[in-house]
């Protein structure tokens, strides 16, 4: 079941900024040389609303533990919290800005994109379907 509306936090590709004070800058000769260079790396961030949905059967991964046993006996449920999934349902609007998405935030947690837009609408897309994983 989806959450009630919630904010997001989507990151775009950071905006590099660079800075020479060295007229004699040459950008086709090497990177030697030239240490009055200065780069600025501004991070790209914008806030939409989205549904959220973690998806709770990818949370448990299956061991076993003990060899020669049937193959429903001696497993052990361990808890992977590094496959932890999320599905996130946006508007057009959150669309345009998850489809070049680098990462998104949410609950504090960073994740990465896993599959591409899924539309979901009668004659055309109202809303749109994208799956996250948590970021190593």
């Amino acid at each position: 079941m989806d959450t009630f509306v919630r904010p997001l936090i989507v990151y775009q590709e950071a905006t590099h900024t660079v800075i020479i004070s060295d007229p004699n800058y040459n950008p086709v000769e090497g990177n030697y040389n030239q240490n009055s260079t200065d780069i600025t790396n501004t991070p790209n961030y914008t806030t939409i609303q989205g549904r959220v949905m973690y998806d709770k059967d990818q949370e448990w991964s299956f061991t076993k533990p003990y060899a020669g046993q049937g193959a429903g006996e001696g497993q052990l449920k361990v808890k992977d919290a590094t496959k932890r999934s999320v599905r996130i349902k946006v508007d057009p609007v959150g669309y345009d800005l998850l489809k070049t998405a680098k990462k998104i935030e949410l609950d504090g947690n960073l994740f990465d994109i896993e599959s591409i837009a899924r539309p979901h609408g009668l004659f055309v897309p109202n809303y749109y379907t994208f799956y996250f994983v948590r970021s190593l």
